[in-house]
């Protein structure tokens, strides 16, 4: 056991040790701490737990009812990108968004793409939640 918590901070955990670090990653993102979401996917794939199974997860923990850390970074969002992800937040579909910044829908989609590349979530409600976290919505 002491072994596997020795080595359950290595990305290449396997075993108990691999268990161990997905729990690590989980409990530190519920405490509201800075984990991406793709470090828990990644985690859980050295399991063998499939994306589709951990996603929920991440929804099940409000960050434990404590007060959230504002995070002081900047943006890492284009003014477009922050445009784009605003209309998600009010609920609009891309065609949506797209007539209202005058955009193609394929362009209104690259900024939604990159925004969750850059920020590292998983999908629009993710996206939301983190830009909502660290102030820049």
């Amino acid at each position: 056991m002491a072994a596997a918590i020795e080595r359950h901070h290595s990305p290449k955990a396997t075993g108990h040790a691999a268990a161990i670090r997905l729990a690590d990653l989980v409990v530190h993102y519920a405490s509201g701490d800075p984990v991406t979401p793709n470090s828990i996917v990644e985690a859980a794939g050295q399991l063998g737990l499939e994306r589709d199974a951990v996603i929920p997860l991440l929804y099940e923990f409000p960050h434990s009812g404590a007060e959230l850390k504002r995070n002081t970074d900047p943006c890492p969002l284009s003014d477009r990108e922050v445009d784009a992800l605003r209309g998600l937040a009010e609920g609009k579909v891309y065609k949506q968004i797209a007539s209202e910044l005058s955009l193609s829908v394929s362009t209104v989609r690259t900024h939604l793409h990159n925004v969750y590349r850059k920020i590292g979530a998983v999908d629009r409600a993710q996206a939301v939640l983190i830009a909502h976290e660290h102030g820049w919505l």
